[in-house]
């Protein structure tokens, strides 16, 4: 399920209002009609000196995706707010 705070970045950084955000994979999956998603993951200790290595990640996981470019900077604004 995902938490309150996840839901939060989403929101500020406006990634909600280039994609739809579900609540859980489960239900993610069912609306695209797959069961197999391309998908990166990244785990770093919960320290605020670990900020470099999620921005990194996340860059190049927006690359990746071609995701719009202009949304970026707000998903990392969002990213460093709540480290």
């Amino acid at each position: 399920m995902q938490r309150p705070a996840v839901r939060e970045v989403f929101d500020v950084s406006g990634f909600s209002r280039i994609m739809t955000v579900y609540a859980d994979r489960l239900t993610a999956l069912v609306h695209t009609g797959t069961t197999r998603v391309n998908e990166r993951r990244t785990s770093v200790p919960a320290d605020a000196a670990q900020l470099p290595a999620l921005t990194k990640f996340l860059q190049e996981f927006w690359s990746a995706a071609s995701l719009p470019p202009a949304q970026a900077m707000n998903f990392e604004l969002a990213l460093e707010r709540f480290s």
